[in-house]
């Protein structure tokens, strides 16, 4: 849903949001396709949930060297 909101939907043009309203396009596509060609991940395998959740809020809160995150952070 960020992806959408923030990465493809400001780049859509005219006619591709006409191709929407119209069922002709489709952003979940759209948002697969962006995703598979601009984005990686990683993770990290924790012990448990309490300490996932932890760290989920470290790195959505900026507390790690690379700052808050662009997408979903803590506000």
């Amino acid at each position: 849903m960020y992806i959408c909101d923030r990465l493809v939907v400001p780049g859509l043009t005219l006619e591709q949001l006409r191709d929407i309203e119209r069922g002709d396009l489709f952003l979940d596509r759209m948002t697969r396709d962006y995703v598979r060609q601009n984005l990686t991940y990683r993770y990290v395998v924790c012990p448990d949930k309490p300490e996932a959740e932890a760290l989920e809020r470290a790195i959505r809160s900026g507390q790690l060297p690379a700052g808050q995150p662009f997408l979903n952070p803590l506000r």
